[in-house]
């Protein structure tokens, strides 16, 4: 992520999304391109990638320089071209059909979301152990069973997968929930469930929210 914000500032600096801005209030206008370099990659050899260095002028006749990127460029220096410009900030421009800054927006997407869901993630962590120590301290006993225990092989941390246990309890007053913890193996080659369906267990829970509950597990007390 920190590597294609590098790029993306060295290609236009000041500017993150100059392609974004460009779209809220874009104008066309004829344009000439002026010249055409092909650019080095990171290592130094050839890209596919080219810079497109052109002149036009915006709707009140103001001349205006400008470059954008493109890949497996063809249109020859001299050659007329469409350039489509930000009206509020005309010297954000590009070449029809290229970008404004050496990375797309769109290039963004994955990274942000993997950010997102990552950071998504750590909060559920730290929200989930702060609950469960509360409830260590100060949550009302309750007896229950094991519904269900299956390996979410779709996470994975160090190299292993959770086990995910789903439960229900019912305590001496009748107050009654359900719950679902997930717990990592031990050791990366331990392959044993960590509890069996329909195996009595003992849950600790919120008096005032029984939503906040927690399965207490083997080493919870000394």
């Amino acid at each position: 992520m920190t590597v294609l914000i590098t790029i993306q500032l060295k290609s236009r600096p000041g500017h993150l999304f100059p392609d974004v801005t460009i779209d809220a209030d874009v104008r066309s206008a004829p344009g000439r391109v002026l010249e055409i370099t092909r650019k080095a990659s990171a290592k130094g050899r050839q890209s596919d990638t080219f810079r497109i260095d052109f002149i036009f002028r915006d709707e009140q006749q103001v001349e205006h320089e400008g470059y954008s990127y493109a890949k497996r460029f063809r249109i020859p220096a001299e050659e007329h071209v469409t350039i489509e410009y930000s009206a509020s900030e005309p010297w954000l421009s590009r070449v029809s059909g290229s970008h404004a800054a050496g990375i797309h927006a769109a290039v963004f997407i994955v990274p942000v979301l993997k950010l997102w869901i990552g950071l998504g993630l750590l909060w559920y962590a730290f929200a989930s152990i702060a609950i469960r120590k509360k409830l260590l301290r100060e949550g009302t006993l309750a007896t229950g069973n094991i519904t269900e225990v299956d390996h979410n092989t779709s996470v994975k941390v160090n190299g292993m997968s959770p086990w995910r246990i789903r439960y229900v309890f019912e305590d001496k007053e009748g107050v009654a929930g359900s719950g679902t913890i997930m717990t990592f193996p031990k050791t990366r080659l331990s392959t044993e469930p960590p509890a069996e369906i329909g195996t009595p267990c003992v849950v600790l829970y919120d008096r005032n929210q029984p939503e906040r509950n927690t399965l207490v597990m083997e080493g919870d007390f000394p």
